[in-house]
């Protein structure tokens, strides 16, 4: 499914491709990380353990979904501690796009929040 689209640009798609792409090369991505007791094990959120298993191509692609999901949602995301910005995005750790800060273990209330913004802008909370 996320072939099938790739050439595709994101702004064309309707919300429902956008979403069903993200989700497929998201569920992808997951099944090729750690597996799911590893991952509350060690407290490592999906997009954590997708971030560490995936191509660079899938990782700008599924970047690129996930900006335009975001642009058409209207989920506010939590404010950074650090510079009050509400852009989070992953890579091996959950970080502010604006300075960098991530998030730190004993911030469970924070990565919980900012896991939950982003559950909603997946399953289209929309303008």
């Amino acid at each position: 499914m996320a072939q099938e689209t790739a050439s595709q640009d994101v702004d064309q798609m309707s919300d429902e491709a956008l979403q069903r792409e993200y989700a497929d090369l998201r569920e992808e991505s997951v099944a090729m990380s750690i597996s799911d007791e590893e991952s509350v094990a060690m407290s490592i959120s999906d997009e954590e353990s997708v971030a560490m298993s995936i191509s660079d191509e899938e990782s700008d692609r599924l970047a690129d979904l996930w900006n335009e999901l975001t642009r058409r949602s209207d989920v506010q995301q939590p404010k950074c501690p650090e510079c009050g910005a509400r852009d989070w995005g992953f890579s091996d750790h959950i970080e502010c796009r604006d300075c960098g800060y991530g998030t730190h273990s004993e911030e469970d209330e924070l990565r919980q929040d900012i896991q939950s913004a982003w559950n909603r802008i997946m399953h289209g909370e929309w303008q």
